[in-house]
């Protein structure tokens, strides 16, 4: 079979990426990492290949196609498969489901919703997925949190596919989960780098009086951990990154929906992570 993976161009992506491969050995497989804001028209260039045949199916990892999208592939029966979590997607509302191969469930990243929907729970290397899931979920008190810290590190500096292709070597046992001195050094680094940018934060009150500490992060990459250090239950954390034109949002599982302000603003995200283009 010849299977088109379009995932998020993240760790969770990259992650639930491999889990399909490792899934599908016996198959060929092409690898599509992407962001929400190019994702529709990528999808109707899938939709494309899936009527010529010139694909057998498509699978949507860590992230889902708009409404309009969704409903293409329910009247045209299109061989496809959605796996994905964020709370303010459209994939999120059960109609929009009804019809359509796939899964959602906030309680599971991408990676181990890809690992559920496939039956391979039992088989992979469970540290690898809860690692990922802690990460992306901002589950701060998980103690493999600093495990899906060091892989977040690593996919910033060699990119979801080359991170997509180190963890199919870790979840099929030829490669190792354990990363070198070089990268802890670097993360010692980042959080010198997210200790000064919360260190300069100012903090303020939203028009629906919500306290937020907002600071300037130069690096997406550690939106999360400047984020983890100024969000606390009665606070989140807005990051501006005017290089890239972006803001991130960061809370609590306690706190604020900042997934749900930033779909407001035209962006989305998680309840605990999110963003939006900076206008």
């Amino acid at each position: 079979m010849n299977i088109l993976v379009i995932t998020h161009n993240d760790l969770d992506g990259a992650g639930s990426a491999a889990v399909v491969k490792v899934c599908h050995p016996n198959d060929t497989l092409n690898f599509i990492p992407t962001a929400h804001d190019v994702l529709d028209d990528l999808t109707e260039v899938a939709f494309t290949s899936l009527r010529e045949s010139a694909i057998d199916l498509l699978i949507f990892t860590d992230i889902s196609p708009s409404l309009s999208r969704i409903q293409q592939i329910r009247d045209e029966n299109l061989e496809v498969i959605i796996l994905d979590h964020h709370k303010h997607s459209d994939w999120a509302d059960p109609e929009a489901r009804v019809g359509v191969r796939g899964a959602y469930g906030v309680e599971r990243c991408g990676t181990t919703l890809a690992a559920a929907y496939f039956d391979k729970d039992s088989l992979l290397f469970q540290d690898v997925l809860n690692a990922i899931e802690a990460w992306d979920l901002w589950k701060l008190e998980d103690p493999l949190r600093g495990k899906g810290e060091s892989l977040n590190k690593l996919h910033s500096l060699i990119g979801t596919v080359r991170m997509r292709e180190y963890l199919q070597d870790v979840l099929t046992g030829t490669a190792s989960l354990e990363v070198s001195w070089v990268l802890d050094c670097a993360l010692q680094h980042d959080k010198s780098y997210a200790r000064k940018r919360a260190d300069a934060a100012v903090i303020e009150t939203d028009s629906e009086g919500n306290t937020y500490a907002v600071t300037h992060v130069g690096r997406a990459e550690l939106n999360g951990n400047v984020g983890g250090i100024l969000a606390t239950k009665d606070t989140y954390a807005m990051l501006l990154n005017p290089e890239e034109g972006t803001i991130s949002l960061r809370s609590v599982n306690e706190g604020v929906d900042v997934g749900r302000i930033a779909k407001q603003r035209g962006g989305g995200g998680h309840h605990n992570a999110a963003g939006y283009p900076l206008k």
